[in-house]
């Protein structure tokens, strides 16, 4: 952004070893959060951090900040904007059991942690972490959904909403909200807070043989609004691939999937805050 020449790029991070699995979000003030994982160490995989201001300047250490002292490999940081100035990031961490647990952390421009210098636990010891992501309000609380196996001994796969606040504190029991347990496999959920305490949740869930996106609305009480059952956005007799949602200016959340049949096809679709298809069942 800030050369024209593609051989002079500005350089953000340096020593670093191997940085994988890297993220970026706004600091809502012209910046951005940058995060990694890395093995700098050569013991174990931790997550690393640095600011940028729009000027594309260092604002934290250059070669990395650790969003955690925990022992044990740290892997798969998920980054969402917080209030202006600061981030948060999730991941999961190696540190306690075998199956690891997820941990938050929220970081400022100038590299202070803002949490525990551990972090935050957001998960309790015994499920099998599968999948997650993280969103935050304007008010700076961080909306957390997992997928996790429910145990060894039975085939089922849970949906759980967590809710960390501002302050770090866990607004929920380490169990969360238990939002979908069923059979069918789960995977790639997505939370988008509704600025009201609650937030509307998205996955896949394989169900005869097709993988099906579903959805669903939790209010600040954790009450499902949208009915016991969940919404299906996309019909019962195609396979989603992948999908994308963003919340809109008109009460509607916009979404959009791709499917595969002979050839691959994109449908999309709004989604009414009352869980109200307005392209029709299945979109366009």
């Amino acid at each position: 952004q800030w050369v024209n020449n593609p051989a002079l790029n500005t350089k953000i991070v340096t020593d670093g070893s191997n940085p994988i699995n890297i993220s970026s979000v706004e600091d809502l003030k012209g910046g951005a959060f940058i995060f990694w994982e890395d093995n700098k160490s050569k013991f174990q995989n931790d997550i690393y951090f640095v600011h940028m201001d729009g000027n594309g300047k260092v604002s934290t250490r250059a070669d990395g900040k650790k969003v955690s002292d925990n022992y044990g490999n740290k892997i798969n940081p998920i980054a969402s904007s917080n209030m202006p100035n600061t981030a948060v990031v999730v991941w999961k961490d190696y540190s306690k059991n075998k199956n690891g647990n997820l941990f938050a952390q929220r970081v400022f421009v100038n590299g202070n942690l803002m949490w525990q210098k551990d972090g935050v636990q957001v998960t309790p010891d015994f499920p099998d972490v599968t999948d997650y992501s993280a969103c935050s309000d304007g008010h700076g609380d961080v909306y957390i959904s997992y997928i996790a196996k429910a145990d060894e001994f039975r085939s089922s796969y849970k949906l759980i909403l967590q809710k960390v606040g501002v302050e770090g504190q866990l607004k929920k029991s380490i169990d969360g909200i238990l939002i979908n347990d069923s059979p069918g496999i789960k995977s790639f959920s997505s939370v988008i807070a509704d600025e009201e305490g609650g937030a509307f949740l998205f996955w896949l869930e394989n169900q005869n043989n097709k993988t099906i996106l579903f959805s669903q609305h939790i209010d600040s009480t954790g009450k499902e609004t949208w009915g016991r059952k969940p919404v299906a956005v996309s019909n019962s007799n195609q396979t989603v691939l992948s999908y994308s949602v963003r919340r809109t200016d008109f009460s509607s959340l916009y979404i959009a999937w791709q499917i595969q049949k002979s050839d691959k096809e994109i449908y999309h679709q709004l989604l009414s805050f009352t869980g109200k298809a307005l392209w029709g069942q299945g979109g366009k």
